[in-house]
């Protein structure tokens, strides 16, 4: 039975750029491969059992293909039936070639197969071929192949003899013989000329030194080498040290009351005044606000103009100051205090010396926390 293409329904498009999945390849046979018009045949489709399967006809042999696969129909093909292989792995269908009224000479069949009932991955079989009885009766069939050798006829009579050949090309050499015994010794030959001489040995070891010459006279003196390089500065030769002998830091300069003192603070190197009941700030004593109350940053009274020590000032009453310093190369700002704090107590003034320059403070440090009282001079050993 011949299906319009208009009900294809597994084909839904001819040309698709799927790639097809591998399964095994169905065959077709056919009960004849010619049929007359109007006669049927059984086309027999094989396969996996359980899959579906398709028959198609076209009266050509190429021109579609589908999900990726190159059918050999063309065109013009029908589906002639669908359906699934039963469990024999085989599924029989009656075919009518369409040769009836039409001068069709033959009919292209070809089976393909799917586990998808939608057939969107297909393997087909190769093309099977039906004539039209009715155009090939009278024509000449196909040269048949080629039939078996037949068996071989008795040996004829032995020919004349023939012309006696050129002569062959020489043998090879043989084996050389064994050597012979060896003749009496000949006459003693004239002496041969001197060889060259031989290469020179090697040198001997080395003999023992002489004794020692006599002491030459003095040579003149060399000149005068490069002055070295100074080496470092030794520590000053005086201390200031407080109760049990604490080094607070080595004088610098002194006039018997006091002792002005390098005194090392974190990083700072800064300069106090030691008596021997407390120290003072050189040369400031008193630290600025800007605020009533002493609140906020504390600047140092300097201007900040190239000082070869880091600033320092000390506050506070005897035996509770403090160290309030900040580095050498702190700027100076224009500041108008309101409130200050001084060396010998511990209270915050009001009132200030009008705008000035100052130096914010960076730290604060008590005094009792380097050494403390009482201070005095000791010689650096």
């Amino acid at each position: 039975m011949l299906y319009p293409k208009s009900i294809q329904a597994f084909l839904p498009a001819l040309v698709l750029a799927v790639a097809p999945i591998a399964q095994a390849q169905p065959t077709l046979t056919l009960s004849a491969d010619v049929s007359a018009p109007g006669q049927a045949i059984v086309a027999t489709v094989a396969g996996q059992p359980g899959q579906s399967f398709a028959l198609i006809g076209s009266s050509a042999k190429a021109g579609v293909s589908h999900a990726g696969v190159a059918l050999s129909v063309g065109p013009d093909f029908a589906i002639i039936a669908i359906g699934v292989i039963d469990g024999t792995g085989q599924a029989a269908v009656s075919v009518t070639p369409p040769f009836l009224l039409t001068s069709l000479d033959r009919y292209y069949l070809q089976a393909a197969t799917s586990p998808s009932a939608a057939f969107t991955s297909i393997a087909v079989s190769p093309s099977r071929v039906v004539r039209n009885r009715d155009l090939v009766d009278n024509l000449p069939g196909s040269v048949g192949p080629a039939g078996p050798a037949g068996p071989e006829g008795p040996a004829g009579p032995a020919g004349a003899t023939g012309a006696t050949g050129p002569a062959g090309p020489t043998g090879a050499t043989g084996p050389a013989g064994p050597t012979g015994a060896d003749g009496p010794a000949g006459p003693t030959g004239a002496a041969g000329p001197a060889g060259p001489t031989g290469a020179t040995g090697p040198a001997g070891p080395t003999g023992a030194d002489g004794p020692a010459g006599p002491t030459g006279a003095t040579g003149p003196a060399g000149a005068t080498g490069a002055t070295g390089a100074t080496g470092p500065a030794g520590p000053l030769p005086l201390d200031v040290v407080g109760a049990g002998s604490v080094v607070m830091g080595s004088v610098v300069s002194t006039n018997g009351t006091t002792a002005q003192t390098l005194v090392t603070v974190s990083t700072l190197n800064i300069l106090l005044n030691f008596s021997s009941s407390t120290a003072t700030g050189a040369p400031s004593a008193n630290v600025f606000y800007e605020s009533v109350d002493c609140s906020g940053q504390g600047y140092i009274g300097n201007d900040g103009s190239n000082p070869l020590f880091d600033f320092s000032t000390v506050t506070g009453a005897i035996g509770n100051e403090v160290i309030w310093t900040a580095a050498r190369t702190t700027l100076a700002v224009s500041i108008t205090p309101a409130s200050f704090r001084t060396h010998g107590n511990d209270n915050c003034t009001a009132g200030a010396p009008g705008a000035m320059l100052g130096v914010p403070t960076s730290q604060s440090v008590g005094l009792q926390t380097i050494g403390s009282a009482p201070y005095r001079v000791v010689r650096n050993p």
